[in-house]
């Protein structure tokens, strides 16, 4: 084997670790963060309130809609844009899960174990950026095309409307939550981290001065 190939190797296995953790912090944050703002809307009737904390953040917990488990869709939202089916959370769920496990595979696999620690964080937050846009663009082409009306429109929105909503709702998750789960990623990197020494093979350790 190759020191090229040893050196890809080593950085699949050290980085399945933290993607595999990326991964499970994106479940507790949408699950958690879906159940808490069904929670919310039903005990505190934040949909009357326009403070920042509700516009952004509590938008931000539910890039896939509600569940309709605990409360549904506030009253003042538009249909299109809204969900109460606990099928496309859990179909946004999954397809951000496996975006934001292979990305972050993928990303930190390419880093030299050991260092590149700021790159693993950027890294780590921009594939749950990409697993959240991917989670919402399936969701919102299911939406879209569960209920389009016969002049091709969904509730008077043109279906590229509802499904780029959806797609930015799960960037916006991915964004606000990402940098958290890239320091998790980064956490774990650093103490699983190797310790500096020859790759069987290189023949070039240690460095020339």
């Amino acid at each position: 084997m190759s020191t090229t190939t040893e050196m890809q190797v080593r950085g699949r296995s050290h980085a399945f670790v933290p993607a595999s953790l990326a991964a499970g912090a994106g479940l507790l944050l949408l699950v958690g963060g879906t159940l808490f703002s069904e929670f919310m809307f039903e005990h505190h009737d934040l949909a009357q309130k326009s403070d920042p904390w509700s516009l952004f953040f509590m938008q931000a917990l539910h890039p896939f809609g509600l569940t309709g488990l605990i409360s549904d869709s506030p009253d003042h939202q538009i249909g299109a844009f809204a969900s109460d089916s606990p099928w496309l959370v859990l179909l946004g769920l999954v397809v951000a899960l496996v975006g934001i496990f292979l990305v972050t595979l993928l990303a930190l696999g390419s880093l030299a174990p050991g260092r590149s620690t700021v790159a693993v964080w950027v890294s780590s937050w921009f594939a749950t950026i990409i697993g959240g846009g991917l989670g919402g663009l399936v969701v919102g082409v299911a939406k879209a095309l569960g209920s389009t009306s016969d002049n091709g429109e969904t509730y008077h929105y043109p279906e590229a409307v509802v499904i780029r909503v959806w797609m930015f709702n799960g960037v916006a998750w991915g964004f606000t939550f990402g940098a958290f789960i890239g320091l998790l990623a980064l956490l774990v990197w650093v103490v699983q981290r190797p310790s500096v020494g020859p790759v069987p093979g290189d023949s070039s350790y240690p460095p020339s001065r």
